[in-house]
């Protein structure tokens, strides 16, 4: 099912439509881009923490992402030039005013982004996170992923534990509002 979202760069508005066509067992995902109406095929592989390779359009980028939604900093690097720096500004489409206000305050799930293993979980129940805060770290394809809190809010509920095995997509901690 695609999702989609309001995108502000440089004061310029985007819609961009974002379905997963296919996860591999090896990390790989590719997916399907509808930009401002055209459409993009991209093949995309986490290669560290907020570091990502695609293949878009026959083209090889690796992107690094800064942040939280909705504001992410994003460093695009191309094969052929000067690494470029964007800032964007990120809502989930059709979601009203005051949607992002409540979206940083209301209950959330950190999930795992890829398949491997809890190697460390760094909170428990009750604590208080800040934004950007580790809160756990994955291991997988030998790699170490830190999972970040996505923005100030107290952990509800742990539902991991550390040397177990996750699949994508699976919930980790719930959180709530910060207290």
């Amino acid at each position: 099912m695609p999702e989609t979202f309001r995108v502000t760069i440089a004061g310029r508005a985007h819609t961009v439509e974002l379905t997963e066509e296919e996860a591999g067992a090896d990390g790989k995902v590719k997916l399907r881009v509808v930009l401002d109406g055209k459409e993009h095929r991209l093949d995309a592989r986490r290669v560290g923490t907020g570091a990502w390779s695609l293949i878009a359009d026959g083209e090889a980028r690796l992107v690094e992402v800064d942040g939280t939604m909705p504001r992410l900093s994003l460093e695009v690097s191309h094969a052929d030039g000067e690494p470029r720096q964007v800032v964007a500004e990120v809502a989930r489409a059709g979601a009203g005013p005051g949607a992002e206000r409540a979206a940083a305050s209301g209950p959330a799930s950190v999930r795992a982004p890829i398949p491997g293993k809890l190697v460390k979980m760094l909170v428990k129940a009750g604590d208080q996170v800040k934004a950007g805060q580790t809160l756990a770290v994955l291991e997988a394809m030998k790699m170490e992923n830190e999972l970040r809190a996505p923005r100030d809010a107290a952990v509800t509920a742990v539902h991991a534990s550390e040397g177990s095995a996750v699949e994508t997509g699976q919930e980790l901690l719930s959180l709530g509002s910060k207290g």
